[in-house]
This record gives C-alpha cells, sequence and structure tokens, in this order.
C-alpha cells in the first residue's frame, strides 16, 4: 500500500514539473508575440501558459496587457483585481490596474489607488507619470505638470543609477554587463550621445 502511494506520489510530481515546465516554454514564446505586436499569438501563449500552470501570475498580468491593448478593458480589468487582491505586493499588476481604471474613466477610483500607491511607492516614476495622466482628464493642468517632472527626475536618477551599475562591472571585467547597464541608462538619459561615446570605448 506505501509503495503504491510513493509511486502515485511520484507520478503526481513528475507530471507537475512536467506542466511546470510546458508553461515555462509558453511564456517564453508569449513574451517573445507581445514584443513583436502579434498580440492574438500572445495571448493564446499566454492562455495555454495558464492552462499548464494556473499560478504562473506573469503570464495572467501578461493576458491583460494584451486585453487592455485589444480595448477589451473589462475583462482586462477583471484580470487585474483578482491578480492584487491575491498578489498585493505585485507593483506591476497594481500600475496596470490604475492605468486600465484610466482608460475606463473610473477616476475617482484611479485616484483612490494613486494615493495609496504614492504612499509607500513614491520611487517609482510610473505612479507619477499615471497621475499626470489622471490630471490630464480633469484638467487639473498645474499638478498635471508637476506630476510629469516628478516622473521625470525619478528618470533621471534611474539613468544615474545604471551607470553606477555599468561602471561597477567594468571595473569587474564584465564588459557585457556594463554594456547592457548603458543601454538602460541610454534610453532614460538626456546626454545620450556621451554614453554612446562611452560603449564606443568599452567596445574597443
Amino acid at each position: 500500500m506505501i509503495k503504491k502511494f510513493s509511486i502515485l506520489l511520484l507520478c503526481s510530481l513528475l507530471f507537475s514539473c512536467s506542466n511546470r515546465n510546458k508553461a515555462e516554454i509558453f511564456y517564453v514564446k508569449a513574451v517573445e508575440a507581445y514584443s513583436k505586436k502579434d498580440f492574438t499569438a500572445a495571448l493564446n501563449f499566454s492562455d495555454l501558459t495558464i492552462k499548464n500552470d494556473s499560478d504562473f501570475y506573469q503570464a495572467k498580468l501578461l493576458k491583460a496587457k494584451i486585453l487592455y491593448f485589444e480595448n477589451s478593458l473589462e475583462k482586462s480589468f477583471l484580470i487585474l483585481k483578482k491578480l492584487i487582491k491575491k498578489y498585493p505586493e505585485y507593483t506591476d499588476a497594481r500600475i496596470w490596474f490604475i492605468r486600465v481604471l484610466l482608460a475606463q474613466s473610473k477616476y475617482d477610483e484611479a485616484e483612490k489607488y494613486l494615493i495609496k500607491e504614492l504612499s509607500f511607492n513614491s520611487g517609482d516614476c510610473r505612479v507619477f507619470y499615471q497621475y499626470g495622466n489622471l490630471c490630464s482628464k480633469l484638467n487639473r493642468m498645474d499638478e498635471r505638470l508637476s506630476m510629469y517632472r516628478k516622473a521625470e527626475e525619478l528618470l533621471c536618477e534611474n539613468s544615474k543609477i545604471y551607470l553606477e551599475l555599468a561602471d561597477v562591472w567594468l571595473a569587474l571585467g564584465l564588459k557585457d554587463r556594463a554594456l547592457d547597464e548603458l543601454d538602460k541608462a541610454e534610453l532614460l538619459s538626456d546626454d545620450k550621445q556621451t554614453i554612446k561615446e562611452l560603449k564606443n570605448y568599452i567596445k574597443k
């Protein structure tokens, strides 16, 4: 009896691992399709990911994002609402939830979540950007400008962090990692030319 139970348990574990591996493969394909804006394929692969692993929360967020871009706002809203309830620490899900609320013109509810978000996540430029978008919808122009300026300041700070990280990797002799950090810095920095010159110098 014990031996039979052990075999059943082993089979269950192997099946679970197999499903998880399939889910990861499908998720990679979903992300690739999403990056190419092939939303039909991305949605199909997201569904296959979730089918093989119902706790794959990243795939659920990706599905919600796809539905947002396909203007299926209510479906996106329902997925995100469940996500932030089950995973309240999932920052990306919370910010996308706010974004969907704004798209649905639920401005009072969106502002409630933005105020809450800023109470513990005031270092994320995306929060200020979404708040700026809300102020734009409500014609609160002075506040809109303030929010966008704060978002810009945080972007510049992030750029400096990436430059520091590049310096660390370079000191350790890891040029590829340093170049990866410089790519990120270049996207955010106003002084793109200097960063390009630095990248060219490292590649020599």
